[in-house]
């Protein structure tokens, strides 16, 4: 049945984005809540308080069950319909589900503004605080998860939502998922980045190298393989995997990178043109970059250009390349002034994330790899940033669950962001640069050899963090669990034997730079970011020289 249901907490803007929603696909819309104030005659504090909540309830999933059935409706459900597993199956039977999500902040700001109050449910009572949306939101976290994609609306319009829900709607009515994955791969399907001419399905597990044959069946994979990792990655998974691609009968070609930030250079791309004229490449055939994310970088920049565009497949070996540098097409190369200066925009046709890879991996690169899931908490994600707080001993002996599950959810998060602003034109990209504008001029002061990429991020995260409190944006609760959490996970939040004036050069080239601003990305509480292009210089320098040590 070709339906959508809308589900999430109140505020989150179901009743608004639905009508727009139906507009767009030429959809009937239907809001449950309206439909059983109309079958009681009475508002649903009253049916709450003169019926039952089981009363309504029971109304709730008959109405879900009577609508469900047909096909080509936009249906509004109530913020408590999801949880109970009758109405999830007949949804899920009947359609396809869509959680918008908003901050406990965003929700109790629309909840109490006058266009709002209308909105407030029985459930919250006269409690409508942000302890109380926090604690019946974090009950209910587990359902919403359950849906089949999520969208953020908190820095969106409603049509701006709207669109985001039609065009993932419309990219899965048209899609045959079971291409994606089946009973007998170990392989899950963690996310999936759709984009303007296509999608990329993104797989994460342990040990999960097996499911490449089928992957690449079921993806129908054409042409020959050309195989690009660095020497250290290489005597590890190398053989493995062009085993496993040659059992799918295609020819695979292999080159080795010298690894290194340092080693992304036009020099290296330049040996890797050659190597592909020599092997007599052609556009049918396939990059697949297996290795970090400076491999992945360079694999994808060659991939984008050469003979104006190949295949390309990402398999991430390293932590911080599987939760953020695989997932959403970015590729670039260094340049002397800066780092990712040239590059493209180009989707991989999928990427294969085998998380027990993480298990070769030096401690160094390790915690960096954390890093940047600690960003996706610290900016987007409340309740991952509170495993990182909780369970921080599993994860740093890679329990294997658990990492799973974390570098899982950290796919998704940054799958989702993708998909709504793939080239960062709408400014919803941008909240993934935070700690970036500091930590890229870490790396290229230093002629990227001092600093890991996340090493460089975590100290860019803390005087991001610093820049948010002397503004007062950024609580000093904030600021104290972000330390916490970076110590943690042996990461630094400062710098030595660094220029000051030589970060600021670097920092001067952020491609987030609008004019001479610089847009910054501030947490305004955890899980929680927004874009500020007004803060002062002075403020800036203070920060930088408190880092300095």
């Amino acid at each position: 049945m070709n339906n959508i249901f809308l589900v999430g907490f109140s505020g989150t803007g179901k009743s608004e984005i639905g009508p727009i929603v139906s507009n767009i696909l030429s959809y009937k819309f239907i809001d449950l809540d309206t439909e059983i104030v109309k079958y009681f005659n009475k508002s649903i504090d009253k049916i709450f308080s003169e019926d039952s909540e089981e009363v309504f309830r029971k109304k709730e999933s008959e109405l879900l069950e009577y609508y469900g059935s047909s096909s080509q409706l936009v249906i509004a459900t109530g913020g408590g319909a999801i949880i109970y597993n009758d109405n999830y199956e007949l949804m899920k039977s009947n359609g396809f589900i869509v959680c918008l999500e908003a901050t406990p902040q965003t929700i109790y700001n629309r909840l109490t503004s006058e266009d709002g109050k209308n909105e407030i449910r029985p459930v919250l009572k006269d409690n409508v605080n942000i302890d109380s949306i926090t604690n019946i939101k974090n009950k209910r976290q587990k359902y919403y998860a359950k849906s089949d994609w999520t969208i953020h609306t908190d820095n969106l319009t409603p049509y701006q939502s709207a669109e985001e829900v039609s065009k993932i709607y419309k990219t899965f009515v048209n899609l045959d998922t079971s291409k994606f994955i089946q009973k007998d791969m170990k392989a899950d399907l963690a996310g999936i980045v759709t984009y303007t001419n296509g999608v990329c399905p993104i797989y994460s597990g342990w040990d999960i190298y097996k499911d490449i044959p089928k992957i690449f069946s079921r993806l129908n994979i054409q042409g020959n393989l050309f195989l690009i990792s660095d020497t250290n990655v290489y005597s590890l998974y190398g053989q493995e995997v062009e085993k496993y691609i040659a059992s799918t009968g295609k020819q695979v070609f292999s080159h080795e990178l010298e690894p290194g930030e340092h080693n992304k250079t036009f020099d290296a791309i330049s040996n890797v043109y050659s190597w592909l004229a020599e092997s007599k490449a052609q556009r049918r055939d396939t990059i697949v970059a297996l290795g970090g994310g400076v491999v992945g970088d360079m694999a994808g920049f060659v991939a984008a250009t050469y003979n104006r565009g190949l295949g390309f497949i990402q398999i991430p070996t390293s932590l911080a390349a599987m939760v953020d540098a695989s997932v959403g097409g970015k590729t670039a190369v260094d340049l002397p002034e800066g780092k990712n200066l040239v590059g493209a925009f180009y989707q991989p046709k999928v990427v294969i994330a085998d998380v027990s890879t993480l298990k070769s991996l030096p401690h160094r690169e390790t915690m960096e790899g954390w890093a940047e899931a600690i960003k996706h908490g610290l900016i987007l994600d409340k309740q991952l940033f509170e495993v990182f707080e909780n369970r921080y001993e599993e994860l740093l002996n890679l329990e294997p669950n658990l990492t799973t599950d974390v570098v899982k959810r950290s796919i998704q998060i940054k799958a989702e962001i993708v998909s709504q602003d793939e080239k960062e034109t709408r400014g919803i990209r941008t909240l993934l640069n935070y700690g970036h504008t500091i930590g890229h001029g870490l790396e290229a002061a230093t002629g990227y050899h001092q600093l890991l990429h996340g090493e460089a991020v975590s100290i860019g995260m803390m005087g991001a963090a610093m820049i948010g409190n002397k503004m007062g944006i950024t609580d000093s609760s904030i600021l104290e669990r972000q330390l916490s959490i970076l110590k943690k996970f042996d990461l630094p939040i400062s710098f030595n034997n660094i220029t000051i004036e030589s970060i600021k050069s670097a920092m001067s080239l952020d491609k987030k730079a609008v004019g001479s601003s610089i847009n910054w990305v501030l947490l305004s509480e955890i899980g929680r970011a927004e874009v500020n292009s007004n803060v002062d210089n002075s403020v800036v320098d203070s920060v930088l020289e408190e880092l300095s040590s």
